[in-house]
């Protein structure tokens, strides 16, 4: 079994700080460590990339596929839903539908081994 050097609900509290709207990991908002000026310019061209990453390297800290899919859109319901915002959730779990394949195809590189030949497991 892995191990994790932060519990299970601090994993998961990790992983929404950094890819969160603004977030260290947030792809589509930051770049070389720095965000837009509000830290909501969405750039629609690192949409499939960014969902990618977080496929990937929600597997790689030991999450499952389906759960991470899951993760992502109950985190756009909530920005839609309780926040208002204008975001497509017709996807699988309230994602846009872009997103599901390119979580999933992430966490099936990942898994496939050929990402992680020789480098650690995540530690989040």
């Amino acid at each position: 079994m892995r191990q994790y050097r932060l519990t299970s609900s601090d994993k998961y509290e990790k992983i929404i700080e950094i890819f969160r709207v603004g977030g260290q990991q947030d792809l589509q908002r930051s770049y070389n460590g720095k965000v837009g000026n509000s830290g909501h310019e969405f750039v629609e061209d690192f949409r499939d990339i960014a969902s990618f990453h977080f496929g990937l390297t929600m597997r790689a800290a030991g999450v499952d596929e389906e759960i991470s899919v899951m993760g992502g859109g109950f985190y756009n319901a909530w920005k839609k839903f309780a926040k208002g915002e204008n975001l497509d959730t017709s996807g699988d779990w309230w994602n846009n539908p872009r997103n599901p394949p390119n979580i999933r195809m992430g966490s099936q590189i990942y898994e496939s081994g050929r990402s992680n030949r020789g480098h650690p497991q995540a530690n989040l």
